[in-house]
């Protein structure tokens, strides 16, 4: 899958579409569980199920053989429903959907950990590890990512690609000092139109502050409304 994606995504990069430096970005990281059964999953997707019972859900899509770039531009217009897409959040996803596989990424069996999954608001069952899916360096001239490729390979399309999105939402949420508010923003997109429908509020709230907001400012799926 690894080979497909990186041949995917050199030829849909442009130059001017390249992944944007500037500023000090604080959390780089992105981060799986892995439960001993040598499957990976999102630790954005494990949190939306565990938490908020979200099942994530690409317009009826869920599982697939093969990497879906089209799960990054479904969560656009999604997001593009609920809130303008300020130039900042644009050039977020711009900057997912132009990483230069062939330039900016490294690959190896393990990715150094950081600490920016702090505001995990759900405890791992029992059996089950976080595990670094990939880490984001500034550079000079832009970002370098590196790549947990074992854990890669093991990962449903569909997280590969929230993962994608997930680092470019770093410059977003540039300021936060840890992930919760990009997983937060993960899970809302992904999440099924009903979920969406009633969690409006606090998503424009997430996303006008750029700030994680209460987990509990969410209406869980199966609960009763506001």
């Amino acid at each position: 899958m690894k080979s497909l994606l990186i041949c995917f995504l050199i030829l849909c990069a442009t130059p001017s579409a390249r992944a944007i430096g500037g500023g000090a970005v604080v959390g780089d990281g992105g981060h799986g569980v892995e439960c001993g059964s040598g499957w990976y999953e999102l630790l954005d997707f494990y949190e939306a199920r565990r938490l908020y019972g979200v099942e994530p859900d690409f317009d009826g899509y869920r599982y697939s053989p093969t990497f879906n770039w089209s799960a990054i531009e479904t969560a656009r217009k999604r997001v593009a429903e609920i809130v303008p897409v300020s130039s900042d959040l644009k050039a977020a996803f711009d900057s997912a959907i132009a990483i230069d596989f062939s330039n900016q990424t490294s690959w190896g069996n393990r990715v150094d950990p950081t600490t920016d999954s702090g505001g995990m608001v759900v405890p791992l069952e029992r059996g089950c590890r976080l595990v670094q899916l990939a880490r984001r360096e500034k550079r000079k001239h832009g970002y370098a990512y590196s790549f947990n490729s074992d854990a890669w390979d093991q990962l449903d399309p569909f997280d590969a690609a929230a993962l994608i999105l997930h680092e470019g939402l770093h410059m977003y949420f540039r300021t936060e000092k840890n992930t919760l508010a990009i997983r937060q923003f993960v899970m809302f997109a992904s999440a099924p139109e009903n979920f969406r429908r009633r969690n409006a509020a606090a998503f424009k709230t997430l996303v006008e502050t750029r700030r994680a907001v209460a987990p509990s400012a969410f209406s869980r799926v199966g609960r009763a409304g506001p």
